[in-house]
């Protein structure tokens, strides 16, 4: 595995097939991690069902090729990225978007999630995007003003008969 970032204790490498099965457990587990005042018991089983559909991970992940964040020796976090590209010819321009950042409940605020954030954003300073957005949960909300987003939409989404609700964020790179 190649190294792309490097922290303290930290290490962010490429995605790897045979990571799958654990990366869909870190997903989950991060997800039901949230506490009940945060998102209910319902609506975390509506945005990570019991047991995850390994299958259907596998797909997304070889299809989104997620940074992936070890600590350790130790599968800890992964972030996926998704680079659009709007207008033609020489009027274009390019905006970035962080698809998912998940962090292992029991490693977070060891900057795992600056670690993964930072490597999306040297993706999207590479392909010269003028901007990045994230549409984070409640939760992550305040990691990305940190990082210096503004919230531009208030978002309620449906899931599996549940609604949650999160926002869009957007922080300038030009």
């Amino acid at each position: 595995m190649a190294e792309l970032y490097s922290d303290p204790g930290v290490r962010v490498e490429t995605y790897r097939p045979e990571d799958a099965h654990d990366l869909a457990d870190l997903f989950h587990a991060a997800v039901h991690g949230i506490e009940e005042m945060v998102y209910s018991a319902n609506e975390r089983e509506a945005w990570a069902p019991t047991p995850p559909d390994y299958q259907w991970w596998q797909q997304r992940l070889n299809e989104m090729n997620p940074h992936v964040a070890w600590m350790g020796g130790e599968l800890v976090g992964f972030a996926s990225v998704l680079i659009t590209v709007k207008g033609h010819g020489e009027e274009s321009t390019r905006e970035g978007h962080i698809d998912c950042l998940y962090v292992a409940p029991d490693c977070q605020r060891r900057g795992i999630a600056l670690a993964l954030f930072n490597r999306c954003l040297e993706q999207f300073l590479a392909a010269e995007c003028i901007a990045m957005t994230v549409d984070a949960s409640k939760l992550a909300q305040p990691f990305f003003r940190r990082q210096g987003f503004e919230v531009v939409a208030y978002n309620r989404v449906s899931l599996r008969g549940e609604h949650l609700f999160n926002c869009t964020m957007r922080r300038n790179l030009s």
